[in-house]
């Protein structure tokens, strides 16, 4: 088995390392996406530039620029010294860290400007406050941090900014009583990582249409016969028809059209198509569609991740980690319980069941991207000998290759 290169943590300063977290709606759909920088260092300008590049290329993707907002904190004075030259207003939402209230008098004519040119700004909820009367008036988003701000003061700061022309997003929803708390605000953006690791619900057996899945992905990492596999499908049309719709979407290169399973397996054999098969079981959840998501992110990174310090024949069964981490939330059954009977190879099943082996720390570092864990984040970047450069480019084609996959 190959191993990890492992390193002693580097100096103080790191290169700029993107994290991310979602931001859902009502329907705890993906509205967006939220970007910052992970590295743990100290905001600066020349850090807010880099992060708004990354942005930049990330939302000219099509797929994702069509269906979400990107947001992307940003300092004052990245701002009013024409950071925002490459930034597509309507794709690219400005999270703005508010200066000294000294300059607020001064930078509302800037902001004014801005804004009439189609930038959208985000803001913490002090821009309530007198003196940032005049920068309130520009913003699009209001931020509500449930961890920061005390719960007494909620409701009134909501009140507040219900008042005017802008939406509210509550930040710091890391667990299941905030979400709670937040919907019964009538509060429909939220942001937070219990969204990448909510509690699931119990339950005592997979739903059918997992059930079926489950039994696909035993007899693919069997190799069984073609003709068991298509007797399965046989018996669940809209299996078969999402297997080629997933296989046809061009998330998994293939030069030209499948239209049957032994055609895909031809094309691919059966362990690539486990690929899609993990996907699919990712995708029945009847759990908001922003686990999914993350899943199939998550499953993404880690393979990307994985061929950088492995090799390519690592990136199909760290796929499988990435995207399998949530089956407990996914299912709604213990780990232990839906990988039974699966026969996923033991680095897989080390890396779920235990969190150990080589595919470990792939996980611990895409897990950290979502929950914004800067020194978790900083640190598994430094053991793993990975550049800002390596994670955040691998992060930006996680994020594209996703939503290309699920928009289809």
């Amino acid at each position: 088995m190959s191993a990890l290169p492992l390193a002693s943590p580097a100096g103080p300063e790191a290169d700029l390392v993107i994290a991310r977290q979602a931001i859902l709606d009502e329907r705890n759909a993906v509205f967006g996406y939220a970007l910052t920088d992970g590295s743990g260092q100290a905001p600066t300008a020349e850090r807010d530039a880099e992060l708004l590049v990354q942005a930049v290329t990330l939302s000219s993707t099509p797929a994702l620029a069509d269906r979400r907002q990107l947001f992307v904190r940003c300092g004052w004075d990245t701002v009013q010294r024409g950071g925002l030259e490459l930034v597509d207003p309507e794709r690219v939402v400005i999270d703005l860290v508010l200066p000294a209230p000294a300059q607020a008098a001064a930078g509302a004519t800037t902001l004014a400007a801005l804004r009439q040119r189609g930038f959208r700004f985000a803001m913490d909820h002090e821009a309530l406050g007198s003196v940032w009367r005049g920068w309130i008036a520009h913003a699009s988003f209001l931020k509500l941090d449930l961890e920061r701000v005390p719960a007494p003061a909620h409701a009134a700061i909501t009140r507040a900014a219900r008042s005017l022309p802008l939406r509210v997003i509550a930040i710091g929803v890391n667990d299941h009583a905030k979400h709670e708390h937040a919907r019964g605000l009538g509060l429909e953006l939220l942001q937070g990582s219990w969204f990448s690791r909510p509690i699931p619900v119990p339950r005592t057996t997979l739903r059918p249409n997992q059930a079926v899945i489950a039994q696909l992905i035993s007899l693919l990492r069997r190799e069984a016969d073609v003709a068991d596999i298509e007797e399965l499908l046989k018996r669940d049309a809209s299996l078969s028809l999402q297997l080629l719709r997933l296989l046809n979407s061009g998330a998994f290169g293939l030069s030209s059209q499948v239209t049957s399973f032994r055609g895909a397996v031809m094309l691919l054999g059966m362990q690539r198509i486990l690929r899609w098969a993990t996907v699919l079981l990712a995708t029945s959840s009847q759990g908001t569609p922003a686990l999914a998501q993350s899943a199939v992110v998550r499953g993404r990174l880690v393979e990307l991740l994985a061929v950088e310090l492995l090799g390519a024949d690592h990136g199909d069964p760290a796929f499988v980690v990435g995207v399998f981490s949530l089956l407990e939330a996914l299912t709604g059954r213990p780990m232990a319980s839906v990988l039974d009977g699966l026969a996923l190879p033991e680095p897989v099943a080390a890396a779920l069941l235990e969190r150990s082996g080589v595919y470990a720390p792939l996980l611990a570092l895409a897990e950290a991207c979502e929950a914004g864990d800067d020194r978790a984040f900083a640190e598994l970047a430094d053991r793993l000998l990975l550049s800002g450069h390596q994670i955040n480019m691998a992060h930006l084609q996680a994020l594209a290759w996703a939503e290309e996959l699920l928009a289809t």
